[in-house]
């Protein structure tokens, strides 16, 4: 005969007769990394109960879609679907991504510009109490005139 120890009855259940361990919930690594519990396990009311403790080790997916918010500076004018910036500046910052991510792993991002003559795109990342925010930043680099 089993039984279960420890605050894990709402997330797993142990079958008593034949000591099947069953998920019973999701697990989120986000909420909660790692799980402890004790196991009995007896034969009969003579002898010794065995006693062992488990670790589940819950492993990160990357479950949770990142943030994303897109901010233009004031140097930017829309027209349609055209971007305006101010011609006469040799450098100016157009626009900011972030990217917010719960996931530790890392995120793939693909982001290219189909004119590198004129712009530019520097990537910023920090790691910051395991959120990953990722910074990118549009530059126009000549004058586009």
């Amino acid at each position: 005969q089993y039984e279960l120890y420890g605050d894990t009855s709402k997330t797993f259940y142990l079958n008593s007769s034949t000591g099947e361990l069953i998920l019973l919930n999701s697990l989120d690594y986000e909420t909660i990394t790692m799980y402890k519990s004790t196991i009995e396990a007896r034969i009969s009311s003579t002898v010794a109960p065995c006693f062992s403790e488990i670790n589940i080790h819950v492993l990160n997916t990357n479950d949770n879609p990142p943030d994303i918010n897109l901010m233009f500076y004031p140097s930017v004018l829309f027209e349609g679907n055209l971007i305006k910036y101010d011609l006469n500046a040799n450098s100016t910052l157009l626009a900011t991504i972030n990217l917010k991510d719960l996931d530790e792993s890392t995120t793939n991002l693909s982001l290219s510009i189909n004119d590198t003559e004129h712009f530019q795109i520097q990537f910023v990342r920090q790691i910051k109490n395991g959120l990953i925010t990722e910074s990118i930043y549009i530059l126009s680099t000549k004058n586009n005139s």
